[in-house]
């Protein structure tokens, strides 16, 4: 089934970027922690309200729904961003990290230095094995951070608005936050609905702040 099994233990999906920072903030005061994605440049109105308008809302240091200030010093949960979604993805001891033209965690079982279908459905959910549907989180092999499914089962969407990125290996720039406006948001991972090709760590794909859709979902990420 194309909109995964509905239980607890599967990656949400029908979610749009706008309601993933809401959850973000209303996960974060629910946990006792300072949200991150305010309405005001003094981080004193949390943005509680998402909306499905099939437009942008605001524009550029207005503090609407699709252009929030950001306290990224704040310890709350927020969406990644995308050198951070590929600098996690890619890892594998701080110093090698792994090929683009790979799944998170993909291991070359017998060296041929080819990506195969055997060692791409080791690590990932994707169209060559899960017939059409979300599976359990942790049931893939983890990558080299103990992380789960950042390839495939769901694409999850990044903070970054769409703009040009570094093709610079390893990715380091973790303090990166991508451009302060566009009309597209990232995501990245590739999902159960894709082909392998989707499910290597330097594939991107973009949507607006207000799609929504059966295959795509978010990652969690919050400072210690």
């Amino acid at each position: 089934m194309g909109s995964g099994s509905q239980t607890d233990q599967h990656p949400v999906t029908q979610i749009s970027w706008r309601s993933a920072i809401i959850w973000c903030n209303a996960a974060s005061q629910k946990d006792g922690l300072t949200p991150v994605y305010y309405s005001d440049a003094g981080f004193t109105s949390v943005l509680r309200a998402s909306s499905a308008t099939t437009s942008l809302l605001g524009t550029a240091g207005d503090g609407t729904m699709d252009f929030p200030f950001v306290n990224w010093t704040a310890n709350g949960y927020r969406l990644p961003t995308e050198v951070e979604w590929e600098y996690a993805a890619r890892y594998k001891d701080g110093t090698t990290f792994s090929r683009g033209d790979a799944p998170s965690g993909w291991v070359d079982s017998d060296s041929d230095t080819l990506v195969d279908a055997a060692e791409s459905g080791a690590v990932a959910w994707y169209s060559g094995n899960a017939v059409s549907a979300t599976h359990v989180v942790g049931t893939a092999l983890s990558n080299a951070l103990g992380l789960f499914d950042m390839s495939g089962n769901v694409w999850e969407f990044v903070w970054d608005w769409h703009a040009t990125y570094t093709t610079s290996t390893p990715y380091t720039d973790a303090d990166s936050k991508g451009p302060a406006s566009g009309t597209n948001r990232i995501y990245r991972g590739g999902s159960y609905a894709n082909a392998a090709v989707s499910l290597e760590t330097s594939s991107r794909s973009v949507t607006s702040p207000w799609h929504h859709d059966t295959n795509i979902g978010f990652r969690l990420v919050r400072r210690p």
